[in-house]
């Protein structure tokens, strides 16, 4: 009776760890896959990296590393690094660059704004 029990119990801890993981991935955090060695040393293509999606724009700082839509052209997600933060015209924008790169890609890495972010990475 006592493995019995152990059995249900265990399966009722996974359905709701289950539930608990799909509710906070959806409203707090995102898991993304890096799909280009732009980000290397950092950051290699493969790895997994976990963002906080709940990041106020204004408490981003240089040198966090953000994934954010690009600003121009075809949609594509950019996972880069913070080189610049400029307040001009009552508008915060953001100028990103990736670790391998040798300069920020203009229409790619900049000018970011609040509504292209989609989070700051946490954790690798």
């Amino acid at each position: 009776m006592k493995t019995r029990a152990k059995i249900i119990f265990v399966g009722v801890i996974i359905a709701l760890s289950i539930v608990v993981f799909s509710l906070i991935d959806a409203e707090y955090v995102s898991i993304y896959r890096v799909s280009t060695g732009s980000m290397s040393p950092a950051f290699e293509v493969g790895d997994i990296v976990l963002l906080d999606k709940k990041i106020a724009f204004d408490d981003l700082r240089v040198g966090d590393v953000i994934v954010f839509e690009r600003p121009e052209g075809e949609y594509r997600i950019i996972i880069s690094r913070i080189i610049d933060i400029d307040y001009t015209e009552n508008q915060k924008t953001i100028t990103t660059k990736g670790d391998a790169n040798p300069a920020s890609i203009p229409g790619t890495n900049f000018p970011i704004i609040k509504d292209n972010l989609i989070g700051k990475v946490i954790e690798k």
